[in-house]
C-alpha cells in the first residue's frame, strides 16, 4: 500500500452526499431487543467476515453532523513543520470520542488544502466501500478489533486499495508487537487511542514530508483593526528587531500593493518583486525569491512593490501561499504586513500564519473592528493560541480613550503591549530615513517593539550562546 500514487480523481466518489437525517444510527439506543447491535456491520469477532451487501451506513456514506467543539487539549506540540498537501482523506470512525477529535483536526488551518470525508464504521465499512470505488490518498480507520482480526481486516483492505493509498490505523490495543506487524504489512502508522489533535496532524504530515522541503521558517502576520492604527509600523519595526536579535535572515513582506510604506520607512529602493512573483506563481523558486529581495542591513530582507493604484493588480491566494511556502523553506522568520481589508488571500494568509498580531488603537471604532477580527480568527484557527493584541497610539491628546484594562475586558484578552503615542519620535525617525528603534533602543517605543519581537520569537541566538560559552572558557 505504499507504491507511487495513482493518477485518479482525488475527490470523485469520495465526498459523502449529505442526507436529511440518518435513518438508523449505528449506535444502539431505541430497540431493547436481545441483539445488542441493530446495524448489520460486523463488530467484535464477527468482523473477520467481509460485511454483507445491504449496509446503508458505509455504502451510502452519510455525512456525520458536526460535533460540538471539544475542550481544549493540554497536549500541544510544535507543528511549525506540519505540511498537509493537496490530498484526499477518508476517515472511518467507530466512536463519537474519536469523531470529536477528527472534527477538530479537519478544522485546523494546516488541513486547509486537504479534502476530507467521514464515514461510520471501521475497517469492515472501508473494505465494503472500496470494493467498488477508488481509494483516496489516505485512509484513517479507527478499530477496536483484536490482533488476529485486525491483521485479517488490514489484509482484506489491502486487496481492494489502490496502489499509493496510505493507511493510518487508530487502535485501542497498546502492543509494540502489533505495531511492528502492522508496519511490516504496509500500514503507514498505528496510533493508540486516545489520540490528540496535534498527534494526528503530525502523523499525517510525516507521511507526506518531502526530504529537503521541510519548513524551517515561522510566518508572523500583522494586521490592523482599521486603517491608520499603525499596523505597518509595528510589522516593520518587529521585522527589524528580529533581524537584530535572531542572528538569522528575516523577510518582511509588504502586501499593500496600493499604499505600501515599507521601502520608504526603511529607506531602500523599491521594486516590483512581489508583483513579479505573483504573476509567475507556478515558477516561484528560491532563485527567483533571492533575485527580487531587497537587502537592508545584514539580515533584513524586503519583498514588496512600488505603490500603484492600478486596479488590475491584485494578489492571488494560490500565489501568496506558494510564495510563502518557498520563503519558509529557507528563511527562519517571515513578517507579513497585511493591509486592512478582507478577501480570500487575506483570510488564507492569516489562517496559515504561525502567529497573528492584531493592532488596534484605544478607541471605540477600532475596538469594535478588533472584536470582529479576533472572533473570526479564533474560528479559523481553533487549535492555535488566540491572536496577540497590540494597543497602539496610547495617550493621544484630546481623544477620549478606553483604558487597557477595559480593552482586555471587552476583547477577553490582555494586550501584549501598549505603545505610547509620540509623534515627535516618529517624525524624527522618518526625516532621517530610520526606524524608531534605530534612534535609541532605550526609548519606550523601541522597548515596546522589542517586547513584541521577544514574545513572538523568544531569543535563541546560537551566535550569542557560542560567544557566552567562549567567554566562560576564556575566564578559566
Amino acid at each position: 500500500m505504499s507504491e507511487a500514487a495513482p493518477n485518479w480523481d482525488l475527490v470523485q466518489g469520495l465526498t459523502p452526499e449529505p442526507m436529511p437525517e440518518p435513518e438508523a444510527t449505528p449506535v444502539a439506543e431505541p430497540t431493547p431487543e436481545p441483539e445488542p447491535m441493530p446495524v448489520p456491520e460486523a463488530t467484535g469477532t464477527e468482523v473477520m467476515k467481509l460485511p454483507q451487501e445491504p449496509q446503508p451506513a458505509p455504502d451510502v456514506a452519510r455525512q456525520i453532523p458536526p460535533a460540538p467543539p471539544a475542550a481544549p487539549e493540554e497536549d500541544t506540540c510544535d507543528l511549525v513543520d506540519a505540511r498537509i498537501p493537496h490530498i484526499s482523506i477518508a476517515v472511518f470512525r467507530e466512536t463519537e470520542a474519536f469523531y470529536e477529535v477528527w472534527h477538530r483536526v479537519s478544522g485546523d488551518r494546516r488541513m486547509v488544502s486537504a479534502t476530507t470525508a467521514v464515514y461510520q464504521g471501521g475497517l469492515p465499512a472501508a473494505i465494503s466501500k472500496y470494493k467498488q470505488e477508488k481509494t483516496p490518498d489516505l485512509l484513517i480507520v479507527e478499530t477496536d478489533s483484536g490482533e488476529d482480526v485486525l491483521e485479517y481486516e488490514v489484509d482484506c483492505l489491502a486487496e481492494v486499495a489502490d496502489p499509493g493509498t496510505q493507511l493510518i490505523v487508530i487502535g485501542h490495543k497498546n502492543d509494540i508487537s502489533l505495531y511492528q506487524k502492522l508496519l511490516n504489512m504496509g500500514v503507514s502508522n498505528y496510533m493508540v487511542y486516545p489520540v490528540t489533535v496535534p498527534g494526528v496532524i503530525q502523523a499525517i504530515s510525516e507521511i507526506y514530508k518531502e526530504p529537503g522541503k521541510e519548513k524551517i521558517g515561522k510566518v508572523h502576520a500583522v494586521i490592523g483593526a482599521k486603517g491608520g492604527v499603525g499596523a505597518s509600523t509595528v510589522a516593520q519595526s518587529v521585522a527589524l528587531e528580529l533581524s537584530h536579535t535572531q542572528g538569522a535572515d528575516v523577510l518582511l513582506v509588504d502586501m499593500d500593493l496600493c499604499f505600501g510604506t515599507a521601502s520608504l520607512n526603511l529607506d531602500v529602493d523599491s521594486n516590483q518583486g512581489l508583483i513579479e512573483m505573483v504573476d509567475q506563481a507556478e515558477r516561484i523558486d528560491v532563485a527567483m525569491l533571492d533575485r527580487v529581495l531587497i537587502k537592508r542591513g545584514l539580515n533584513l530582507n524586503l519583498l514588496g512593490s512600488t505603490p500603484s493604484l492600478d486596479t488590475s493588480r491584485e494578489l492571488d491566494a494560490f500565489a501568496v501561499e506558494r510564495m510563502l511556502d518557498v520563503a519558509a523553506s529557507h528563511i527562519p522568520q517571515i513578517v507579513l504586513d497585511i493591509p486592512h481589508s478582507w478577501n480570500e488571500w487575506v483570510e488564507r494568509s492569516l489562517t496559515g500564519a504561525d502567529t497573528v498580531t492584531v493592532v488596534t488603537s484605544p478607541e471605540l471604532g477600532s475596538l469594535r473592528n478588533a472584536t470582529t477580527l479576533m472572533t473570526q480568527l479564533k474560528t479559523l484557527r481553533p487549535n492555535d493560541k488566540p491572536p496577540a493584541l497590540v494597543l497602539n497610539q496610547v495617550g493621544m491628546p484630546r481623544r477620549q480613550e478606553i483604558s487597557a484594562k477595559e480593552v482586555a475586558s471587552i476583547l477577553k484578552i490582555e494586550p501584549m503591549v501598549s505603545i505610547p503615542h509620540d509623534p515627535r519620535v516618529f517624525s524624527r525617525a522618518a526625516s532621517q530615513g530610520k526606524m524608531v528603534a534605530e534612534l535609541g533602543r532605550k526609548k519606550p517605543i523601541a522597548q515596546a517593539f522589542a517586547t513584541i519581537a521577544e514574545t513572538l520569537v523568544p531569543r535563541t541566538n546560537p551566535a550569542a550562546q557560542v560567544t557566552a560559552a567562549a567567554r566562560k572558557i576564556l575566564k578559566r
